[in-house]
């Protein structure tokens, strides 16, 4: 696939920084890749990991980058516009890319929203959703699944003892 054709399916918005709580959720996990990446290789990285929907390219110079940044979502409003070094891509056809004219899809739970006490903060319902679009809020390797606890039965009641 020639970089043309990668790139148009891409949308890419120029000088703009979308870092953690500004506009930016890192892939937990996820350092930023280093030592000038081709901006093929960037989208590379973002399409093999199922949950980055966006990835920011800082310094870019004649196709190279210093630094490459994945992201499972972008909240385009929140981020600095004014940053000349970085450049960012939307992957095309995510959910979990919010743009400036508001969501494609809206997302079901904010999975950075209460992590760090997601064992009995969250509902079953988000944990099960978290962990299945990002990857956060799953049982640890080799966890029994959680059951809901089985209620204790409680004796029938039986009639007083007649004199």
């Amino acid at each position: 696939t020639s970089l043309a054709a990668m790139a148009g399916a891409w949308q890419s918005v120029s000088s703009v920084l979308c870092e953690d709580n500004a506009g930016g959720h890192p892939i937990a996990g996820k350092a930023p890749v280093h030592g000038h990446k081709l901006l093929k290789e960037c989208m590379e990285l973002c399409e093999v990991d199922t949950t980055c929907g966006a990835f920011l390219l800082q310094d870019t110079r004649d196709g190279y980058s210093d630094n490459c940044f994945l992201h499972w979502r972008v909240d385009l409003d929140m981020c600095d516009r004014s940053k000349m070094s970085f450049n960012l891509w939307l992957r095309p056809g995510r959910s979990n890319t919010v743009e400036a004219a508001g969501p494609a899809i809206a997302k079901r739970y904010d999975c950075f929203d209460g992590f760090s006490s997601w064992q009995v903060g969250w509902s079953a319902e988000k944990k099960d959703w978290c962990c299945d679009s990002i990857g956060r809020g799953c049982p640890p390797a080799g966890a029994p699944p959680m059951l809901a606890p089985t209620p204790t039965p409680t004796p029938a009641p039986t009639p007083a003892p007649t004199p």
